[in-house]
């Protein structure tokens, strides 16, 4: 069936009237797959503009979190700024907590650019969300130097975990020999926990006032939160930034000069406005502008495609330089008549050049996505927002180009072991194609209900003062941090993913793949290409009077001539011969030979063609292809050794761009066998 606007022109009209039911079903499914194509677009945009960690940090909003730390300059002089917890002061913290509160406040208030400061926006929470119980303890308060306090606590954790993810799933390593909340760290490795994660919780109060009596008083009380994190040891950290609201259950003693904290409960009603700081390291900014390439190749490619472009002949004694084949991209030679070869998004998920671009951007940016989804999701969970879902999706779209890049590496990886000596020869090449946009689809929102990021169950977290011995180095390799733990089973899941979601579309398909294959052109697509979503060539239809071996497709001559520019000039061709051709093309020979109209000869692409003089001027061009009509009525699509298109007629003879180009001006019909 045809997914696009060009190619379901020319279907419906090879539907007869008296299906006018199947026509108009076959209207709607056009229109709702180009609704999902123009999704497609807006979330590439959107994605681009809002997940632009770059862009949010220039706008600033991350910026109102570094209220609680403006008058400071680093870590340490926060305890003359506020009364600190008894035990959960800066100093208290162990010294790699020290350093990863330093580096991160540091950074923070000098507006370094090693780091990038984001808001995420506001959460409703909910009672399940454990954020004020952390205040409860005993600060140093002299009610007398100062009727308003400021308090103000640093906590640090270490997470140790033990297996990876496929080891929980099918081992036994959550049953046996688990690790309690006593054990000191070397106990922990013995048991085969290792240190992954490493946390520093830091709060501060705004300024509110107290009264001066030992009975029980409650206030609500705003405080800002910087949780540092940090998955390797000496890595450069990140943080969540935070703001919201507790009830403070509290009683003041005069003597002492000590406030005691009874409780920290939740606010109903309460929100959570969200940020974070991430880090601005190289991988951003090449992400960033591999990202800008990929788009402007793909949207020049795509305006590009919207005229009819001229039908190339290569000429194999000429080499083209570099700029010549970029140029051919983005600017190809045209005629001003539109071509509605492609739609935009099938453009995309077959343009090597965008899905290899795109896809290498999203593998540079994964660990900062995979942080802010995960962490947005976390409060998003409790209380769903459109606007927070949808930046999520985006997020996980992102996926889907690393979906499409597996399907055209595979292909890529199978040419090259050179399994294949002719096209159509390959199972393994014929297997990973899709057949439309809709498995694409579905295997990206499976992806966007399975979490980005996996989240050890196995893990135990300890206070470092409690887990760790004194003098004992816990190093959290870079290889053994939580992420870098998650990331070989986060690759096998995507590989499984899109495996299953491709097996299961031939399986579904299985009468449309075998129409397909009998095609010469979906044939270059399937087997011969890196093409891997069929959509732009699967206006198929039997034909009982050129043999059960055929399946035809009706296609506009502008339109095939804008496709042969796509196939040679944004994805790779494989160059594989017609294995059926060779033979047929052996035997017309030898009838030619015996035939007193003339002779044949072969060129140096295996193209047959012939020894009558090539017409020169433009009627007798016209006239040339006028009696060319008449002798064939179908034509078929082969590459050479170079990997160049080449339309062939029923007679084996290379269709020239001069002569193709009579048929592009009236647009008629070419019947693809």
């Amino acid at each position: 069936m045809s997914k696009h606007q060009g190619n379901s022109r020319d279907l419906k009209n090879l539907i007869p009237s008296k299906h006018g039911l199947f026509q108009s079903i076959l209207s709607l499914y056009c229109y709702f797959i180009s609704a999902a194509g123009a999704c497609v677009v807006f979330l590439i945009v959107c994605d681009a503009f809002i997940n632009n960690w770059a862009l949010a940090n220039y706008l600033g909003g991350g910026y109102f979190f570094m209220t609680p730390l403006g008058a400071v300059e680093n870590a340490i002089q926060l305890e003359s700024h506020y009364a600190f917890a008894k035990g959960y002061s800066i100093r208290n913290l162990s010294n790699m907590g020290q350093w990863m509160s330093n580096y991160t406040i540091v950074n923070f208030v000098h507006k370094t650019d090693r780091i990038f400061a984001l808001s995420a926006g506001e959460f409703v929470l909910t009672a399940d969300s454990v954020l004020c119980p952390i205040f409860q303890g005993i600060y140093s308060v002299d009610i007398d130097a100062s009727p308003t306090i400021k308090l103000a606590l640093a906590h640090d954790q270490t997470s140790f975990f033990r297996g990876h993810a496929l080891d929980i799933a099918f081992g036994d390593d959550t049953k046996t020999n688990l690790a309690t909340s006593l054990m000191k760290s070397a106990e922990l490795m013995s048991l085969g926990y290792i240190p992954g994660r490493t946390t520093v919780d830091k709060r501060f109060t705004h300024v509110f006032t107290i009264k001066n009596t030992s009975a029980q008083q409650s206030q609500l009380v705003s405080y800002f939160r910087v949780f540092s994190r940090n998955f390797c040891t000496g890595c450069d950290p990140v943080a969540e930034l935070g703001h919201s609201t507790c009830n403070f259950t509290m009683s003041y003693d005069y003597k002492s000069k000590t406030l005691n904290v009874l409780t920290g409960e939740f606010v109903p009603g309460s929100t959570y406005k969200l940020g974070f700081i991430q880090t601005n390291g190289v991988l951003g900014v090449v992400s960033l502008y591999t990202k800008l390439v990929a788009i402007f190749f793909a949207v020049s490619g795509y305006l590009a495609s919207r005229r009819t472009v001229q039908w190339l002949d290569v000429d194999p004694t000429k080499t083209y330089s570099i700029v010549e084949r970029l140029l051919r991209i983005v600017v190809p030679k045209y005629f001003p008549h539109p071509s509605n070869a492609l739609r935009f998004d099938m453009f995309l998920f077959n343009s090597d050049i965008f899905v290899f671009l795109y896809a290498i951007s999203v593998i540079l940016d994964v660990q900062n996505a995979f942080l802010y989804a995960r962490n947005v999701n976390l409060y998003n969970s409790l209380a769903p927002q459109f606007g927070a879902s949808l930046q999520l999706f985006m997020i996980s779209f992102r996926l889907l180009w690393i979906n499409c890049a597996t399907l055209k590496l595979f292909k890529m990886i199978w040419n090259l072991l050179g399994m294949a000596t002719f096209c159509g020869e390959s199972k393994v090449m014929a297997f990973l194609n899709l057949s439309s946009v809709v498995p694409l689809y579905l295997s990206v929102i499976l992806l966007f209900f399975v979490p980005p990021f996996i989240e050890y169950n196995n893990s135990v977290t300890h206070n470092l003062d409690n887990a760790i011995d004194p003098l004992d180095g816990i190093c959290v390799l870079v290889s053994e941090g939580s992420y870098m733990r998650v990331a070989p089973t986060v690759a096998l899941g995507l590989l499984a993913n899109i495996l299953i979601i491709t097996a299961l579309d031939h399986i579904v398909h299985y009468s449309f793949w075998k129409k397909m294959v009998k095609n010469s052109l979906s044939r270059q697509a399937i087997y011969n290409s890196t093409s891997i979503v069929c959509d732009f060539i699967s206006d198929i239809e039997t034909r009982s009077d050129l043999g059960s071996e055929y399946s035809v497709i009706l296609c506009r001559a502008r339109r095939l001539s804008t496709l042969q520019w796509f196939f040679m000039s944004h994805m790779t061709c494989f160059g594989l011969p017609e294995k059926d051709l060779q033979l047929k093309k052996r035997s017309l020979i030898s009838i030619q030979v015996k035939s007193p109209r003339g002779k044949a000869s072969i060129n140096s692409v295996g193209i047959r063609e012939s020894s009558q003089v090539e017409p020169t001027s433009f009627s007798e061009v016209a006239n040339s292809f006028a009696e060319d009509g008449r002798n064939s009525s179908s034509f078929i699509v082969v590459q050479d050794g170079d990997q160049n298109i080449h339309l062939l007629d029923d007679n084996f003879n290379d269709i020239t761009s001069l002569v193709y180009n009579i048929k592009v001006l009236k647009d008629t019909a070419v019947c693809v066998k």
